[in-house]
């Protein structure tokens, strides 16, 4: 993708769109299974289509579950992370503010989230409802579900590659 590919089209889906489809094109051989595999692959992309790979899945779970079937799903510190700073370039600081506040919540329940979505006879789904952890993302969820209601997290990288359209070009460590 070149900046004038950015600046002709003018309708924000189709530029999405695009995005989305070079991000497939270049992430095809990476496995989003293996975390450590993923992130030092999606850290060679362009800026905008590393924030993607960094952003999508947490849209996905504020879009379908909250942060704590978000955590479950993607356990791996270094994943969440990238999150937050992914959130941090396209400019979402109010999103980022909150994940960050449920990371800081996340850290106390680490070491046991990692025991309950390891453990094949305990159900995430049984034991989250009834948790500490439930309690304490509740604020956190319901403040994420209002930020998203205002605009969502791949609406905000969309504008952030129209306002930035050379830095979202860029390599990540450029």
């Amino acid at each position: 993708m070149k900046i004038e590919d950015i600046s002709d089209c003018e309708d924000e889906g189709v530029l999405y769109e695009r995005l989305a489809e070079e991000f497939s094109e270049l992430t095809r051989d990476l496995n989003p299974a293996d975390a450590e595999e993923w992130l030092s692959g999606t850290r060679l992309l362009p800026r905008s289509l590393w924030a993607l790979a960094s952003i999508y899945e947490l849209d996905v779970s504020i879009h379908m579950d909250d942060l704590g079937w978000h955590f479950a799903h993607h356990y791996h510190w270094d994943t969440q992370q990238e999150t937050l700073k992914a959130l941090k370039v396209i400019g979402a600081d109010d999103i980022a503010a909150v994940f960050e506040a449920a990371l800081k919540v996340l850290k106390k329940h680490w070491l046991i989230l990692g025991k309950i979505v390891n453990h094949k006879h305990i159900d995430f789904a049984d034991w989250y409802p009834e948790s500490e952890l439930y309690e304490e993302l509740g604020q956190f969820d319901l403040r994420m579900w209002e930020l998203k209601d205002e605009a969502g997290l791949l609406d905000r990288l969309v504008k952030y590659v129209r306002a930035n359209p050379s830095a979202a070009l860029k390599p990540l460590d450029a």
